[in-house]
């Protein structure tokens, strides 16, 4: 596959562009077409009406002096055309192909596991501003799913004990809680020490 290829099937900015010559390029067919096929019968007409019997040699100039106006304004219109076709396919790419562009490595970050991938929000409230908040919504929801779903064992680092005593002759009981900020071990919690022996059993 050659390079421009590649680049076409690629880039979203480069199917703008693509497809605005397209127009253009069909535009310009179309005028120069019917221009040919009408304005001279329409200048001949005019000129009889105007000066009467004209000479061959007259009708000749006069023909070709119409032709190279029209080969020179199609040529202008078609060049104007082109520039303001690529200008505004650039801001298109820009608008479109830019914010879609940062939600496709966003996704694939999140699909790495990555739940802090995060979009920023286009300007203005139309399909991609919404399409931008919807993937920070789902990227949220996700690293929330995905925090309560984490085991939560004592002993490991980043959870922090709380010892709360249970009513004898249960032992205290560990509750661990996790502390992004403060990742510190967490011991296991305190033995209770023991009571006294029990009597031993007699038989009646």
């Amino acid at each position: 596959m050659s390079a421009p290829a590649g680049w076409l099937r690629r880039s979203l900015g480069a199917k703008l562009l693509l497809a605005q010559m397209l127009v253009v390029v069909a535009g310009s067919l179309t005028i120069a077409v019917i221009a040919l096929a009408v304005a001279p019968g329409v200048f001949h007409t005019h000129v009889r009406m105007a000066l009467g019997t004209i000479p061959p040699e007259v009708t000749r100039h006069l023909d070709e002096g119409l032709a190279r106006a029209m080969l020179v304004a199609l040529g202008t219109g078609t060049g104007v055309a082109v520039a303001t076709a690529l200008g505004v396919s650039l801001l298109l790419a820009r608008r479109i192909a830019g914010p879609l562009g940062a939600l496709s490595r966003a996704a694939g970050q999140l699909a790495r596991g990555r739940y802090s991938a995060r979009v920023p929000k286009p300007a203005g409230d139309d399909e991609l501003a919404s399409l931008a908040a919807a993937f920070n919504t789902m990227a949220e929801t996700l690293a929330a799913s995905e925090q309560r779903r984490r085991p939560k064992p004592p002993g490991c680092a980043g959870w922090s004990t709380t010892s709360t005593p249970s009513p004898a002759p249960k032992r205290a009981s560990s509750t661990c809680t996790w502390s992004a900020a403060s990742p510190t071990r967490c011991s296991p919690p305190p033995s209770r020490p023991p009571g006294p022996p029990m009597p031993p059993r007699t038989s009646p």
